[in-house]
């Protein structure tokens, strides 16, 4: 019979909060809604694989500028050290962790395997670190709009991020799959977003802009072998780059038909669908597009892919 744990963790005087979630192997859920910093419940097969949680506030202020109050705390959750190589697949190793509102919060996760079901709204979490080395990471960000920065790594598995809201703040998402899947979906407003980037080896990317995003610098997409699906129904700033590049694999990018766009591809022995599109100056503009005004450029290289420009009457 599975034992289990509570734990009620109060933010005391901190200003503002780092957290580190660590476990080696298991199914672990975030989400808001507590009425402290942290509350959690933890479910486990063996007493010996009892959670550790610590929690302390410094109040070394990092310069002298600033005020002798200033508190940071730091959170850490993780499983103990000595059992690292011993919590097998089919083990129970459940933990189920509220955040409260009280503070800023920088949230990393670390997990070995299994799965991250990350729901943070009615959190005040402005940053989001996540490295997982294999299973899914789902990340459910609508309303979390104090973030500021978020990033995932994973090894190999799958990755859900949902942005919906309106995110002051936010300027950089970054996610790394080795092999795997990944979905991002971006609904809401981004007045302070510039860099977007999406890096995998093999899998799937599926990227939709559905929402505003009037900072926008950089948009990558990169892959070595795997299948690339690009929604843009959303607002881009005049003249932003999209680059995607990948080895092998298809490529499929959507595109508002009013929207004036250029292509610039570099093939070995790729092929290109470009329907609406014509060849002008070394490169494909559409009918949307004049010389001089905004623009969205395409930059697409890949060895041996598929290009296919679908535009999409909205």
């Amino acid at each position: 019979m599975a034992e289990q744990m509570h734990e009620r963790v109060e933010v005391g005087d901190a200003k503002s909060v780092r957290a580190l979630v660590q476990m080696g192997s298991g199914q672990l859920a975030v989400k808001g809604g507590a009425g402290a910093l942290m509350e959690g419940r933890f479910e486990f097969s063996n007493a010996a694989w009892r959670p550790e949680v610590t929690y302390d506030v410094s109040h070394d202020a990092p310069d002298a500028a600033r005020d002798s109050s200033y508190g940071m705390g730091n959170l850490v959750v993780k499983q103990p050290e000595r059992i690292k190589s011993t919590v097998t697949a089919n083990a129970n190793y459940v933990w189920d962790l509220a955040l409260g509102n009280e503070v800023p919060v920088e949230l990393a996760v670390r997990l070995a395997s299994g799965d991250a079901d990350l729901r943070l709204a009615d959190t005040r979490a402005v940053l989001l670190e996540a490295a997982i080395g294999s299973g899914r990471v789902r990340a459910d960000l609508a309303r979390a709009t104090e973030l500021r920065h978020v990033a995932v790594k994973v090894g190999s598995g799958r990755v859900d991020l949902m942005f919906a809201g309106e995110y002051t703040y936010l300027s950089k998402v970054e996610v790394s799959v080795a092999s795997g899947q990944t979905d991002l979906v971006l609904d809401g407003e981004y007045a302070s977003l510039k860099e977007l980037r999406i890096n995998a080896a093999s899998g799937r990317i599926g990227l939709r802009i559905a929402g505003a995003c009037p900072a926008l610098k950089t948009l990558a997409l990169n892959t070595a072998s795997g299948f690339v699906n690009l929604d843009i129904a959303g607002s881009l700033p005049a003249d932003v780059a999209v680059g995607i590049r990948c080895v092998s694999g298809v490529s499929t990018v959507k595109l508002p038909a009013g929207l004036g766009a250029s292509l610039r591809f570099s093939s070995v022995s790729g092929k290109l669908t470009t329907p609406g599109f014509r060849k002008e100056n070394g490169r494909y503009v559409n009918a949307a597009y004049r010389a001089g005004a905004g623009a969205l450029h395409l930059v697409v290289s890949t060895v041996s892919g598929e290009l296919i420009l679908q535009p999409i009457e909205l």
